[in-house]
């Protein structure tokens, strides 16, 4: 089912692949909805849902959420395509300057418009903000303030990696994106990256190192996020060995193995992986599962004794998490 077709090129599209979200995406597009009434320039927007066929009723929201926002345009596809080609699909629909890649269980800040206009006008390939989760701010960036920067070489992105506190900011986090839809669309992916969980990610990584790009990072708030489970987030285990094996394949195939880059994604991985979250995922991998990543895990500098599987991992995790809730508890009696 396809809605009316707005032909005037917009300066931003929002571009939202859904399946299976009816709540969340109402929230969603709520918030899309005081974002706008916050922001004076409307006819410049446009909202694009792409359901890859959901069966809780999510069509039957729509006609409601149009009255609200004109700039809503809405395309179900007959089957499930995946994610991936779903968020193909939608930014094919767009006619923005610039796509905001957007989550359907995340949600605007209220005022980010109006934050983030000026910079449509610059010549950025991707602009990079921060999400807000529990309320909190996650800082992507080491550096303070706002930062423009030409990544055009192995050792440009390598540096622009070596900032980043978390894979999220290296382009993993799909929400915290607005990319330029010419750089978007000139991009020539493999069939695999095409496919990948972390498709939007692969996408911006291959475009950046064929034909490089000038990455803004505006080192502010621009989502916050929702908290919908997904076969990567239920646990740690799944969202570690999808960003390890994802790192994998951008150090052999796209940049064949850079030196300083490995030691760049080396950093960022020890500060989102501490020993905490190495511990959880060795206590959820069987053993053969384990031993596949120590490799590339040492190659990213965690010494072997945070690495060794054993007997007691369950009984470390039970203990640190009892010493943690007690904190917890302690903590909110002081308060």
């Amino acid at each position: 089912m396809n809605s009316r077709v707005i032909k005037k090129t917009m300066k931003l599209s929002i571009c939202i692949p859904t399946y299976n979200r009816r709540e969340e995406l109402l929230r969603l597009l709520m918030s899309i909805e005081v974002a706008l009434a916050n922001f004076p320039a409307t006819g410049q927007v446009e909202v694009i849902v792409s359901d890859n066929a959901s069966t809780d009723g999510t069509e039957l929201t729509i006609p409601a959420a149009q009255t609200r926002l004109p700039c809503l345009l809405y395309f179900r596809n007959d089957t499930n395509q995946g994610f991936a080609a779903n968020l193909n699909r939608v930014i094919s629909l767009a006619s923005g300057t610039y796509c905001w890649l957007m989550g359907s269980d995340d949600a605007l800040l209220p005022d980010v418009l109006r934050r983030l206009w000026p910079h449509l006008d610059g010549g950025a390939s991707v602009i990079v903000g921060n999400p807000v989760t529990r309320s909190v701010e996650r800082k992507f960036f080491l550096f303070d303030g706002e930062k423009e920067q030409r990544l055009s070489s192995e050792q440009d992105y390598a540096a622009y990696v070596a900032q980043c506190r978390e894979i999220s900011a290296a382009f993993a986090f799909m929400s915290t994106l607005i990319v330029k839809r010419e750089f978007w669309n000139r991009v020539q992916c493999t069939e695999y990256e095409n496919k990948h969980p972390y498709a939007h990610m692969l996408r911006i990584v291959r475009g950046l190192a064929t034909d490089g790009g000038d990455v803004r990072c505006l080192n502010a708030p621009v989502v916050v996020t929702g908290h919908a489970g997904n076969e990567w987030n239920k646990t740690v285990l799944p969202h570690f060995e999808l960003d390890l094996s994802t790192i994998k394949y951008i150090m052999s195939t796209i940049f064949r193995s850079s030196p300083g880059l490995m030691s760049a994604y080396g950093l960022v991985f020890r500060r989102q992986y501490s020993g905490l979250e190495l511990l959880k995922s060795r206590v959820e991998s069987t053993g053969e599962r384990w031993n596949a990543m120590t490799t590339l895990l040492e190659t990213f500098g965690y010494p072997r004794f945070l690495l060794e599987k054993t007997a007691l991992d369950p009984l470390l995790l039970a203990l640190y998490m009892r010493i943690k809730r007690v904190r917890m508890a302690r903590n909110r009696i002081s308060q």
